[in-house]
């Protein structure tokens, strides 16, 4: 269930390192197209991008560590922030995401802790045999969105096309991600409608 450093891992980059192994839980966030102004997400990718050329893909552990200290906690304190539409924080809208996350639990993958915030998602996940990461996301994303544009009577992007994911390395990773998950929304000052723990 944790990162094995003697099995193969399967790296893919887009804008961010993605890496997958088998039989591995995930730690993912993603977030609302408009959760961070575009101004400060392109200094943002400025400065993520010169790290990445600067450092030897892939990433070793002291540099990943360092990777998401300076730019994956970064963003999550923006997220944090509560910036854009915010439109998770509508309950209705929440919980057509939570049904869509529980819809194929314990079928094509099993679900850890998990927080829906108001621009952004927070959950950790594991597939089962069969079923990847990117194939998830991309479930969850494109079917939330058809669904959400119709409630709202909306159209366009909803969620920002890359999303964060990382393997867990160890128990006590592991521990520190489900607490972290779980004062997200004391920490950030909201009141959340749809958790695990709810």
């Amino acid at each position: 269930m944790f990162f094995n450093p003697n099995q193969t891992v399967e790296i893919s980059s887009r804008h961010l390192p993605h890496w997958q192994q088998k039989g591995v839980t995930y730690f993912v966030t993603f977030r609302l197209n408009d959760s961070v102004p575009q101004s400060t997400l392109r200094d943002w990718k400025i400065a993520r991008d010169q790290f990445l050329l600067s450092h030897e893909s892939p990433l070793n552990a002291k540099d990943s560590r360092e990777f998401h200290k300076r730019f994956t906690h970064k963003m999550e304190e923006w997220l944090d922030n509560g910036m854009g539409s915010c439109l998770l924080s509508n309950r209705k809208i929440s919980s057509e995401l939570a049904t869509i996350f529980k819809h194929f639990n314990k079928e094509r993958y099993e679900l850890g802790e998990w927080v829906i915030m108001p621009n952004h998602v927070h959950l950790i996940v594991t597939p089962y045999r069969g079923h990847n990461v990117p194939e998830i996301l991309h479930s969850w994303k494109s079917f939330s969105a058809k669904r959400i544009n119709k409630l709202l009577n909306r159209s366009g992007k909803l969620w920002q096309e890359e999303s964060f994911d990382q393997i867990i390395r160890s128990p006590s990773h592991l521990y520190r991600i489900k607490n972290y998950i779980k004062r997200n929304p004391e920490n950030a000052g909201i009141e959340v409608y749809h958790a695990s723990w709810i």
